[in-house]
């Protein structure tokens, strides 16, 4: 049933089995969706919004199936361990970029395309996907807060199985490397200058304490005078 030229790859057999059982049961959208921004409201369940990931998921499921891996190296140099990583954030940046999601009273009422719909193109391609890849590097930190979010009326998840999944998802995209620089990064001769002109300002103690026990000897030697 699923393409195993994709089985090394487990979140693509994930979404393509979403993607089957949309077909099979009928379901009006791929309910991957509810698995990369899990509903915080019982009308999330089936909200505009939700039905355009889960129509942008389909989407990338036909493009998978049109585009094996080995072709993919070729012609388009698709990264599909990286592609793995990094999908469950592809359905929500894509939505954010082609679609305006409005709110009502805090839930979501309409999600309206923002483009023109003659420009709009219904076919998904390798380009539309790489086109995400910097949304999602910018805004990386708004996507995995909603991502780590429990569904409405499960327990809390476990933080520290997706604070290990948001180190890999930051590696693929190059963040944790970019992390590791800023840490890394010597300071500017500048900034050196003006922490060392704080450091001398700074009072030693000890030092403070002589003075003071001198300036107390000075004292009584004048009295004494």
């Amino acid at each position: 049933m699923f393409d195993e030229a994709l089985g090394d790859e487990p979140k693509v057999v994930e979404l393509q089995a979403w993607e089957y059982a949309r077909l099979f049961m009928a379901h009006p959208f791929n309910r991957f969706a509810w698995e990369v921004e899990p509903p915080q409201s019982i009308s999330d369940y089936n909200s505009p919004r939700m039905k355009q990931i889960g129509l942008f998921y389909s989407r990338l499921v036909r493009l998978f199936m049109l585009d094996f891996p080995n072709d993919a190296d070729a012609e388009t140099g698709v990264d599909w361990a990286q592609l793995s990583e990094v999908i469950e954030l592809l359905g929500p940046a894509f939505v954010d970029k082609h679609f305006t999601t409005i709110y009502t009273d805090g839930l979501v009422t309409d999600c309206v395309l923002n483009t023109d719909p003659d420009e709009f193109d219904q076919d998904l391609e390798w380009e539309d996907v790489f086109a995400l890849y910097p949304e999602i590097k910018k805004s990386a930190d708004k996507y995995l807060g909603k991502f780590r979010q429990p569904p409405i009326g499960e327990p809390e998840r476990d933080l520290a199985s997706y604070k290990r999944r948001e180190t890999r998802l930051r590696t693929a995209m190059g963040l944790e490397k970019e992390k590791r620089k800023r840490e890394k990064k010597p300071m500017s001769s500048r900034k050196k200058a003006k922490t060392q002109h704080k450091s001398d300002e700074m009072v030693n103690p000890e030092d403070d304490a002589t003075d003071t026990e001198t300036t107390e000897e000075s004292s009584s030697s004048s009295e004494s005078d």
